[in-house]
């Protein structure tokens, strides 16, 4: 990863990045982050953020250079559900992030499934209506 960033050699950044894991040192994966953000490849730097848990810059990231957010990303961005209503707020605020993401790059149904789960039913089913699938439509409603 060193000998990549040193020579720029982006492309072989890309190969490396998808092969990032848990034992993979954080602060040359934060270098590699900064790295492809500079050479323009937010795909590549989300996911590493992502792995690295930095999942508030992951979703700023994406919305801010429209990153094709894969549903995998997305389920890993969604905090877990909670009982503090502080908590609460805050998990349907960044459902509503996501939801919203996706719904502008066309991905209805997985759209319309964050929806739901921030308990917009109502933006879940116009989701749903544009996705085509009325199988879907007819279940839902």
């Amino acid at each position: 990863m060193d000998l990549a960033m040193k020579h720029n050699l982006a492309h072989m950044i890309d190969d490396i990045s998808s092969g990032v894991g848990d034992g993979d040192d954080p602060e040359v994966l934060k270098q590699s982050v900064d790295f492809l953000t500079s050479n323009g490849q937010y795909d590549k730097a989300v996911e590493i953020m992502i792995s690295l848990g930095d999942l508030d810059e992951a979703l700023n990231t994406s919305e801010r250079h429209n990153v094709a957010l894969k549903e995998e990303w997305a389920q890993k961005l969604i905090p877990p559900t909670a009982t503090d209503p502080m908590k609460k707020r805050e998990r349907v605020g960044i459902l509503l992030r996501i939801a919203k993401l996706v719904k502008m790059q066309g991905n209805f149904k997985f759209a319309a499934k964050v929806y739901t789960l921030a308990n917009e039913k109502i933006k879940g089913l116009k989701c749903l209506l544009k996705s085509s699938d009325m199988r879907a439509v007819i279940s839902f409603a």
